[in-house]
């Protein structure tokens, strides 16, 4: 007789080997299951001009896209846009038409507002008075991506 200085061990292994074969005999006889089927590529690749919220050149390495416009009322319009500074760029000083909230996605570098500078990393969210100024610099290697909630009063 074989002894072991380990029998809860010993006690695991058969019940472990048992449900390990009884899984991989399931995988297999159900259809549908098994190994992923290889990638296709596709022949035609979506280029920039045909995705939904194409990005335009606002300034050199800025670039900016509208991606929500909400119907108009007589009194407000609310439009959501996402401003990429290119790496090592500052943006121009830029003024919005209305109050917002810039909300930083992606990226880090410094936020001028006013006359207030900060540092900015992802997930900041700062609040920009309407007609006020601000300025974007792209300290790293990757582009700064900001999202704006912008709210216009008539």
């Amino acid at each position: 007789m074989v002894t072991s200085s380990r029998p809860h061990l010993a006690r695991l292994t058969l019940p472990c080997l048992v449900a390990l074969l009884s899984l991989a005999v399931a995988c297999r006889a159900s259809p549908g299951r098994g190994p992923l089927r290889e990638a296709t590529v596709p022949d035609r690749i979506q280029v920039k001009e045909s995705l939904p919220h194409p990005f335009s050149q606002l300034t050199p390495g800025v670039f900016t896209r509208t991606i929500y416009r909400g119907a108009q009322s007589a009194r407000l319009a609310v439009e959501v846009r996402d401003f990429e500074i290119a790496p090592k760029r500052t943006t121009e000083s830029l003024t919005l038409e209305g109050p917002s909230l810039l909300a930083v996605r992606a990226g880090g570098g410094l936020l001028t507002v006013g006359q207030q500078r900060r540092e900015i990393t992802p997930g900041l969210v700062v609040s920009v008075p309407q007609g006020t100024p601000f300025q974007v610099e792209n300290r790293e290697d990757r582009p700064v991506t900001i999202r704006v909630y912008l709210v216009t009063a008539r």
